[in-house]
C-alpha cells in the first residue's frame, strides 16, 4: 500500500469524516506525490481549512490522524484478513463507482480486485423473500448470460441477492457481493460459503465498511449506492412496493444509469415494485439476450447519457405507509427535532455532524434512521439528507 492510500484508510477510520469532507483533499492528492503525505500528519486545522474542509471538520481530522494506534490497528487485521484496502486513488478502483457523487473513500477488498473494472456489470436485486417465480426469473436471465463477460453485482443478501450469485457462479460468471457489514463479519453468516465460493471462483466480496463493523440497519443505504453506482444496468426482479430494491434502483436512476425490471402476476405483492418501476419508464426485461443488447446499445456511450427515462418519483420508494398529509409530532428539544430541522435543506452526515448536537457520529446514524424508517427524511443520491417531498 503506498503512502496516499495508507493516508486515506486512516482518514476512512475517523469518526465524522466522510467522502464530502474528503472530497477537496482527495482533489489535493490528485496532483501531488507520495513525498507531501507526512506532511499531512504535521499539518493544523488552518492548513486543512484552506483546502476548503470546514472548521469542525478540520479539527476531527487533525485529532484523527494523531492517532496513529488506530490506523495500525486497522493494518493489522487486514493483513491478518488477508483482504486489501482500495482507495478512490488506486487504479483498481471501479471507474463505474467512481464516477458518483461522493463515491466512497475506499473499498476493502476480498478475492480478486480486478473484477471491479469489468466494464459489463449489472446488479442483480431483488426481494430478500423472493418466492419460486423470482428464482427461476433469476435462473432463465442469468443462463442466457453464459459464455459472455457480464459480472454480476449484488448484495449478498437472502432472496434475490444470493439466487443471483449462485446462478452467475454455476454459469461460469464473475460476480461481486457487496456487502453491509465489514469483511470480517460478514452478513448474512449463512452465506460465508457462498461468499467463499465467489472468491474462489475469481469474483470479490467487497465494503466500504471497516473489517470489524457489524452490520447495522443504517449500513444498507451506502451499500446500495455502491452497487448501483458500480453497475451499467440494474435489474430488480421481485419487489414489493416498498421494498428496499427500489431505493437502489433510484440510485441508479440518479446517476443516469439504465434501471430494467422483470414483470411477474398482477395479483403478488411482490411485483407491484417491479411494475411500478415499468410504469415509470424502466425497461421491462424477459430475457438475458434483452440485457446483453442493452449492454451492447451502451457500450461506447458515456455515463452522463445513459439514461432511459426520469428518475422515479420518490414517493413510490418511501420507506413507510404514511401518507404525506400525516403530522409528524417529537418533542420541541428531542433529537429527532432537532434532526428534522436541520433537514429543511439537504445536509450532508458531515455538515449535521458539524451542528454540534452530538459528540458520537453512531448516534447521529442512529436517529437519521429512525426518521428514515419513520417515513418523514430520506437520502439523494449524493449522499444528502433532507425531508421527503410534501412533508
Amino acid at each position: 500500500m503506498n503512502a496516499r492510500d495508507r493516508f486515506l484508510l486512516h482518514c476512512s477510520l475517523i469518526d465524522g469524516v466522510g467522502p464530502a469532507t474528503l472530497a477537496p483533499l482527495i482533489d489535493f492528492l490528485h496532483t501531488h506525490d507520495d513525498a507531501l503525505v507526512e506532511q499531512f500528519y504535521a499539518w493544523g486545522t488552518r492548513d486543512f481549512c484552506a483546502l476548503g474542509i470546514s472548521q469542525a471538520r478540520a479539527e476531527f481530522l487533525v485529532h484523527g490522524l494523531a492517532d496513529m494506534r488506530m490506523l495500525e490497528a486497522e493494518e493489522h487485521v487486514l493483513q491478518k484478513s488477508g483482504a486489501v484496502w482500495v482507495s478512490r486513488l488506486s487504479g483498481q478502483y471501479s471507474q463505474l463507482l467512481a464516477h458518483i457523487h461522493q463515491p466512497p473513500i475506499g473499498l476493502y477488498v476480498y478475492g480478486c480486485a480486478d473484477v471491479l473494472n469489468i466494464q459489463n456489470t449489472v446488479a442483480c436485486i431483488g426481494s430478500r423473500k423472493a418466492d419460486r417465480y423470482g428464482f427461476a426469473c433469476v435462473d432463465k436471465i442469468i443462463r442466457e448470460c453464459t459464455g459472455t463477460d457480464v459480472c454480476i453485482v449484488s448484495g449478498g443478501a437472502r432472496g434475490i441477492d444470493t439466487s443471483a450469485h449462485q446462478h452467475a457462479l454455476r454459469t461460469g460468471l464473475k460476480t461481486i457481493a457487496v456487502l453491509g457489514s465489514g469483511l470480517c463479519r460478514p452478513y448474512p453468516k449463512e452465506n460465508n460459503s457462498l461468499f467463499d465460493q465467489i472468491i474462489d471462483a475469481g469474483g470479490a466480496v467487497i465494503s466500504s465498511f471497516g473489517l470489524e463493523q457489524e452490520a447495522r440497519p443504517d449500513n444498507f443505504p451506502a451499500r446500495n449506492r455502491i452497487i448501483a453506482g458500480m453497475s451499467r444496468v440494474t435489474l430488480v426482479f421481485q419487489a414489493a412496493a416498498k421494498s428496499g430494491a427500489l431505493i437502489t434502483a433510484r440510485y441508479a436512476l440518479d446517476e443516469g444509469r439504465d434501471v430494467c425490471a422483470v414483470p411477474g402476476q398482477i395479483d403478488n405483492p411482490l411485483s407491484e415494485g417491479c411494475h411500478e418501476l415499468i410504469a415509470q419508464g424502466a425497461q421491462c426485461v424477459h430475457s438475458g439476450s434483452h440485457i446483453l443488447n442493452l449492454l451492447g446499445v451502451n457500450a461506447h456511450r458515456k455515463i452522463s447519457n445513459m439514461s432511459i427515462f426520469e428518475p422515479v418519483e420518490k414517493e413510490c420508494v418511501s420507506q413507510t405507509n404514511m401518507s404525506h398529509s400525516e403530522q409528524i409530532a417529537y418533542p420541541a428539544d428531542s433529537d429527532e427535532a432537532y434532526v428534522y430541522a436541520a433537514c429543511k435543506t439537504p445536509q450532508f452526515f458531515d455538515q449535521l455532524m458539524a451542528l454540534g448536537r452530538w459528540s458520537c457520529a453512531d448516534t447521529l446514524r442512529a436517529k437519521l434512521y429512525d426518521l428514515s424508517f419513520d417515513g418523514v427524511i430520506e437520502q439523494d443520491f449524493m449522499g444528502r439528507w433532507s425531508r421527503v417531498t410534501g412533508r
